[in-house]
């Protein structure tokens, strides 16, 4: 155990109701900056054409903290 996990980019994606929140490609153990959130509004787009993470960032930190929560419940694994 310890130590950072290595292994394949990640995709984090987490939809809650009409929001699907979603981030491509972190690095997990490293310490650069994750890439930013992007959010899309189901009920309008439901091809995720567009993001609107920036309009709406009130909602992003409402499900980061939600994500982040759920996350620093798991139990890391390398793959």
């Amino acid at each position: 155990m310890g130590g950072p996990v290595r292994g394949k980019p990640k995709v984090h994606i987490s939809a809650i109701r009409k929001w699907k929140l979603v981030r491509y490609d972190e690095m997990i153990g490293k310490d650069d900056r994750p890439p930013a959130w992007q959010l899309y509004d189901l009920t309008t787009d439901i091809g995720e054409q567009k993001d609107v993470a920036d309009q709406n960032k009130d909602i992003v930190n409402e499900l980061n903290a939600h994500f982040e929560t759920w996350r620093s419940s798991m139990v890391p694994t390398v793959e």
